[in-house]
């Protein structure tokens, strides 16, 4: 049987050890070159503007819906969203980084629970069409939904 001594230097050794290899794999590594990069003024196939309407449930009154509107620029992306039986979240100004070619779109308010590690909202081009993943509610939120450029 070990005595505690040795037991504490066994584990301080695997614990040096663990740290040393994750920092030399992260070595020059940062977020923004390795994983995405911010849109540049050459992305013009996204600028503009894009609205969709997404139904989101059956009411007394009505079918509830919520309207999204994304004004896309070089760097930045403002969403005004109007809605029926539907709360408003998340509306504001929004970080745009490109990644395999398409946008995600970074909520920048001051709302707690709309900044994310994942993007709010994902756009991409598919031929002559845009779609966009993370609007609506649990039945349409992950899915691509078809969005019209103005």
């Amino acid at each position: 049987m070990m005595n505690r001594k040795t037991v504490i230097k066994i584990f301080s050794f695997i614990l040096v050890f663990i740290f040393i290899n994750c920092k030399s794999e992260l070595k020059g590594k940062t977020i923004s070159e390795d994983y995405k990069r911010e849109i540049n003024n050459n992305s013009h196939k996204y600028q503009g503007s894009f609205i969709v309407t997404v139904k989101t449930e059956a009411t007394t009154t009505g079918m509830a819906s919520i309207t999204y509107n994304f004004i896309i620029s070089n760097d930045e992306a403002e969403l005004k969203i109007t809605s029926y039986h539907e709360p408003i979240n998340c509306d504001g100004k929004y970080k745009i980084l490109e990644k395999n070619n398409h946008l995600e779109l970074y909520y920048k308010g001051e709302t707690a629970y709309c900044k994310t590690k994942e993007p709010n909202f994902k756009l991409k081009k598919d031929d002559k069409k845009y779609f966009m993943q993370g609007l609506g509610g649990e039945s349409t939120f992950n899915q691509w939904v078809e969005i019209e450029k103005k």
